[in-house]
């Protein structure tokens, strides 16, 4: 006698709301009017999130990237939206899972032709508890020998708890340290295996200063802009004589 399948309840198949508001965004829009590498999609960077960084990279005169090695201890996976001229799998519609120690750069067989481009996101997801450790080295051009290592440790806020913990428009700590291996780099050329005297990385193509910077400056823009809306607030429907906050505020 055929017994009678039972399927899953109403109650097995609902999903729990999203615990933040849900977000989208067109990488190739995002990447048309913005800046610098490794830049992350949407805000969230707390315990359990998804974070997918974009890059974009293109050929021009005296356009190389350099390289470096960088280590993390979550995973990276790679989409490759678009590319023209980049070797190896990096090609048009690609994904991969990299290892957790991996190269990064160059990107191109030729960086000097404005032809070449890769449109990219790298997604990491954010440890629910615990913390992130990273490396970030760069090589000698000729030994091929460590010159400058920046190591360092992030632990996510918690879920729901990011500007309670870090505040409005926390920086996604790997870009700023990254810069700041880029620039201990070319403080000094030398390498101190072999003595050659290596290019300068060009960190003018990543852009990753400006990032650190200017998240910096919005950062201090937004302290400004709250305590003169506190000050607005205290001061009642008819505001202070002359219509403004003191100087400085």
């Amino acid at each position: 006698m055929a017994q009678e399948h039972k399927g899953p309840t109403s109650q097995e198949l609902v999903i729990d709301p999203p615990d933040r508001e849900p977000l989208k965004t067109n990488v190739f829009e995002f990447m048309r009017a913005t800046g610098g590498k490794l830049l992350p999609l949407f805000p969230y960077l707390d315990a359990g999130s998804i974070v997918p960084a974009a890059a974009l990279a293109w050929g021009r005169k005296q356009g190389r990237y350099g390289s470096f090695i960088h280590t993390n201890t979550q995973d990276e996976v790679v989409i490759v939206f678009a590319s023209d001229g980049t070797p190896g799998r990096s090609g048009t519609g690609m994904a991969r899972a990299g290892n957790k120690t991996h190269p990064v750069g160059p990107f191109f067989d030729d960086p000097d032709n404005p032809e070449r481009f890769g449109l990219f996101t790298i997604t990491q997801r954010q440890a629910d508890e615990g913390a992130h450790e990273e490396s970030v080295w760069l090589l000698c051009e000729e030994c091929k020998k460590e010159v400058t290592r920046v190591s360092f440790r992030t632990v996510p806020p918690r879920r729901g708890k990011q500007v309670d913990e870090l505040g409005p428009y926390a920086p996604f700590e790997t870009i700023p340290k990254t810069a700041e291996a880029f620039l201990k780099f070319n403080e000094n050329l030398a390498c101190p295996h072999c003595g050659h005297k290596n290019e300068p990385f060009p960190e003018d193509r990543w852009r990753l200063v400006d990032y650190a910077e200017q998240t910096a400056t919005v950062r201090r823009a937004r302290e400004v802009l709250d305590s003169t809306r506190e000050f607005f607030e205290k001061a009642g429907p008819g505001g202070p004589p002359g219509g403004r906050p003191p100087a400085g505020r």
